[in-house]
């Protein structure tokens, strides 16, 4: 079983773009190497899981799988966001020079780019809105805390809490949106979620792709799940994103 410690050998705190990350980025990223040297391959892996999210989401803005609920810039030609990089291949995150450590793996091409955006999600119980067709239904919720110096793995136990009161295991998961501060986090928790096919995760891309504007992300992955579920007609899906200072939420959603 992958422990805590090796899944975590990559993380840090906040992406190469997010300067006000406390405490700092570097002592994350040595947090991470303290616990064990980093793996063979490593950088390779995230590069790998980096290029999945800008494929899969090149793939789903060309599909119409957003369009129902993106709201374009008004004034001027924006309705996708700017970082999906459709021709990118393996070749150029490998160029890129360790965002942190002279031998660490995390890159800027392999983290989440800190972007604008908003989000905004409708809650309300079954009877507040008579007549109105819901696009999932919120069956469970879950919230962990961890040491900061290892926030990324919050989503593991929020998502197992989540899962628990819902009465459900990842065997009934249909899709999951993992909200990627970095790929590095993004593969310790799935590492930490043996029972889950990697490829029901972020089908339709990512943070790395599409941006983490703090604030936004969390009402942009349920949205998301929401609407995909819906458009596939149903199912079980789970949202979880992690917190810098060491909390992590995740909720299951059925439609």
């Amino acid at each position: 079983m992958t422990t805590t410690a090796e899944a975590m050998m990559t993380l840090v705190s906040k992406s190469p773009s997010h300067g006000h990350a406390a405490p700092g980025p570097t002592a994350h990223e040595h947090a991470g190497h303290r616990r064990t040297a980093p793996a063979k391959g490593a950088r390779e892996e995230q590069d790998a899981f980096a290029l999945r999210s800008h494929q899969n989401a090149a793939r789903a803005f060309a599909d119409g799988a957003y369009a129902a609920e993106i709201i374009g810039v008004p004034g001027v030609h924006l309705d996708r966001d700017e970082g999906i990089r459709d021709d990118t291949s393996m070749a150029a995150p490998a160029a890129l020079k360790p965002a942190f450590l002279a031998n660490g793996s995390v890159t800027a091409g392999n983290s989440s780019p800190l972007d604008d955006g908003a989000s905004a999600v409708l809650l309300g119980a079954e009877n507040a809105l008579p007549g109105a067709q819901p696009l999932a239904r919120i069956t469970g919720r879950g919230v962990a805390g961890n040491d900061p110096d290892v926030f990324g793995i919050t989503p593991v136990e929020a998502a197992h809490r989540a899962l628990a009161r819902a009465g459900r295991t990842w065997s009934d998961v249909d899709l999951v949106e993992l909200n990627e501060a970095y790929a590095a986090q993004s593969i310790a928790c799935m590492r930490l979620w043996p029972e889950l096919d990697p490829q029901k995760v972020n089908v339709d891309g990512g943070a790395i792709a599409i941006g983490h504007p703090l604030g936004a992300s969390g009402g942009r992955i349920v949205g998301h799940l929401a609407h995909a579920l819906s458009a596939r007609g149903g199912g079980i899906g789970v949202a979880a994103i992690c917190i810098g200072v060491g909390q992590g939420l995740a909720v299951v959603l059925e439609a």
